[in-house]
């Protein structure tokens, strides 16, 4: 490009219309122009008497026309670069239009002789040839009334109608006298009612006691159905009586069948119940005749752990296995009722013990 500081810039195919891609860099150029000039003549465009605003904005919306024609990727800065010269161009048009309060009646009436009036025959033949205008041409000069109405008629799209002859600014304004808001008046503010609540302390208190019950439930059932079944089989009394899953499966409710393996656990613990391993293969379970003391230990006796794991599709296949135990009245823990305290494990999830 001959011009100075022009970058060169590929210019993109013609689209389907057949028209070719302005150049990018030339438009943002442009843009540049008008807002400097728009900047520079505020104090002129921003008269009232004065058209040229008008025409700048024409300029910018064909420099719009053509931003639109450049390719994608520089589509943006020239996109911003035109909302700016609209800024800067409405900036102006505020201002023209704030001036015109400042016009008086008689620069009102001036302008429309200007442009709206006639002079005259016999005005027409005293400044003939005089090559000067008279100081008090405009005082002399008559409105051309019906060219002013047809113009006005155009501009306001509706029918003459009469007015008042009085002009609404001429009447005095009746001041509203300001309403002063009552304040309103609360009345006794009762107490606020809240329900109970229980510490974070308190509920662990409740659930330990409920494992507590629990676990003395099965304790003493288990003491139970072993002293029965050893003097119904005449067994010794070490001998394990109860099938383990017997005791803890609960048919009816996956979350106790949890809980009950829980609470054995802590028995195992303790050393209430000793878990052993049957002939069959089968884990078996017998109350504790009495505690192993440390000579025992020495002997060779070791503690054992075992982990137990179970979800619930296991939960479903143990209880269809022991289905004849867990009904009628070989079975040993009933169903509890639900409480909040108590602990559910969600289906699908393995629980451990």
């Amino acid at each position: 490009c001959p011009e100075r500081g022009r970058r060169a810039t590929t210019m993109a195919q013609p689209d389907s219309g057949g028209m070719e891609q302005h150049d990018a860099a030339e438009i943002r150029r442009l843009y540049r122009e008008t807002m400097a000039q728009i900047k520079a003549d505020e104090n002129l465009l921003s008269q009232t008497d004065n058209t040229l605003l008008k025409g700048k904005v024409a300029e910018i919306n064909k420099l719009y026309e053509k931003t639109k024609e450049t390719a994608a990727a520089t589509q943006t800065r020239n996109t911003a670069l035109d909302s700016k010269a609209m800024l800067v161009a409405s900036r102006v048009g505020v201002a023209q239009s704030n001036n015109l309060h400042k016009r008086t009646a008689t620069e009102f009436l001036t302008g429309l002789k200007r442009k709206w009036g006639v002079v005259s025959a016999g005005d027409d033949d005293d400044d003939e040839g005089s090559g000067r205008k008279r100081t008090d041409e405009m005082d002399k000069m008559a409105l051309d009334w019906e060219s002013f109405s047809r113009f006005a008629v155009a501009l306001v799209r509706r029918p003459p109608t009469w007015d008042h002859a009085w002009d609404a600014t001429l009447v005095e304004r009746q001041e509203k006298e300001a309403k002063q808001r009552q304040k309103r008046t609360k009345g006794p503010v009762e107490p606020v009612v809240r329900p109970e609540e229980q510490s974070k302390a308190q509920v662990n208190e409740q659930e330990d006691q409920t494992q507590t019950r629990r676990t003395n439930v099965m304790r003493a059932t288990i003491k139970q159905v072993h002293e029965q079944r050893v003097r119904e089989l005449g067994v010794p009394r070490e001998h394990p009586t109860i099938n383990f899953f017997h005791l803890v499966l609960n048919k009816d409710s996956y979350s106790q069948t949890i809980e009950n393996i829980f609470d054995i656990a802590f028995l195992v613990k303790d050393g209430d119940v000793n878990l052993t391993t049957g002939d069959d293969g089968e884990p078996m379970l017998n109350p504790t005749v009495s505690l192993p003391s440390a000579a025992d230990y020495q002997k060779g006796l070791h503690k054992t752990q075992n982990i137990m794991r179970i979800d619930y599709c296991t939960y479903v296949e143990l209880c269809k296995r022991y289905a004849d135990a867990l009904t009628g009245p070989q079975r040993l823990l009933k169903t509890r009722p639900p409480s909040t305290a108590q602990a559910r494990a969600p289906r699908g999830r393995p629980a451990q013990a």
